[in-house]
């Protein structure tokens, strides 16, 4: 659920703005008064059912609103949840939807599935019951930042070819510093918040990723563009979601606090020869290398950056 704006100024998300606008949504005791009603119970085996179930037949679809209760009865899951008081936490629900995330599902390979419940706080409640256990609930204080509808690449025309001095060649000696954030958009809000330990990509993913692009480039000199923007998201030729990377690393969260503008896959050259991702922020400029199951932010690498590879 992507933020959007209007004459320059932010407005609520759909389902708040329902609620601002008389829609109540139901609160706990609602949903199991209104549960009780019926002999429906769903317990998470159910649960887990249906989901994989929608997963498999969703297509193109990113997500689909059960709000109605029609294609499942959420009252009948959530009313003997066991960690009901957590997905309520005294707020109201005002919809709840099945939908696909940013981050990849470990096992599938593909676009992680959950159930996203939307309260009148603002905030989203996810859930992913298993075969074998109920779902814990992960609250999301920025939707847009974990659903796959919030994180659809842009469109971005950035000059990367010019160089300081006019030398106008791919190793340097000097690049000028990259100029053009995404409209002025600010990338710093509360991107890892809300992601569970589950959902960020670790270190030696990433590598495997950037090894592999690294490969097909070179087996493929002409007619491959190994520099890549993924400021915007996952895509068809990156598949990981930057903010799921820096989700569990103290450095890079800490980039991420200073406002991320961009994000770049990028072929480090001069000697060093290898894959990394070129990070620009408010503030600074850096280089970002997985190597050995650690990560270490390099600014001195960035004259030796081949933008036009």
């Amino acid at each position: 659920m992507a933020r959007t704006w209007l004459n320059g100024q932010q407005q609520a998300p759909p389902v708040l703005a329902a609620v601002q606008n008389g829609a109540a949504g139901w609160s706990q005791d609602d949903v199991t008064r209104l549960a009780g009603l019926g002999a429906i119970n769903i317990g998470y085996r159910g649960a887990h059912k249906f989901l994989k179930s929608w997963r498999d037949g969703a297509g193109d679809r990113v997500d689909q609103d059960l709000t109605d209760r029609e294609k499942f009865n959420w009252f009948a899951y959530l009313s003997t949840h066991l960690n009901r008081d957590m997905i309520f936490s005294g707020k109201r629900i005002v919809t709840f939807k099945i939908a696909k995330l940013a981050s990849l599902d470990s096992n599938t390979k593909q676009h992680r599935v959950d159930f996203c419940i939307f309260r009148d706080d603002g905030k989203m409640v996810r859930l992913h019951p298993s075969n074998c256990k109920e779902a814990l609930p992960v609250e999301c204080d920025d939707p847009s930042a974990v659903l796959l509808e919030g994180n659809r690449p842009r469109e971005v025309r950035i000059d990367r070819m010019t160089y300081d001095g006019g030398q106008g060649n791919n190793n340097g000696p000097f690049p000028v510093a990259p100029h053009g954030p995404h409209g002025g958009e600010d990338l710093s809000t509360s991107y890892y918040n809300g992601i569970s330990q589950a959902d960020a990509v670790p270190i030696s993913r990433m590598q495997q990723h950037l090894d592999d692009r690294a490969r097909n480039w070179q087996h493929h000199p002409t007619g491959f563009t190994f520099t890549l923007d993924i400021t915007g998201g996952p895509s068809v030729d990156f598949k990981i979601a930057w903010h799921m990377y820096f989700a569990d690393k103290p450095a890079l969260q800490g980039l991420t606090a200073e406002g991320i503008e961009e994000v770049w896959v990028v072929w480090v050259g001069m000697g060093h020869n290898c894959p990394a991702l070129y990070v620009r922020t408010h503030d600074r400029e850096v280089v970002v290398q997985s190597k050995a199951r650690q990560v270490a932010i390099l600014p001195e690498l960035l004259a030796s950056i081949r933008w036009n590879v």
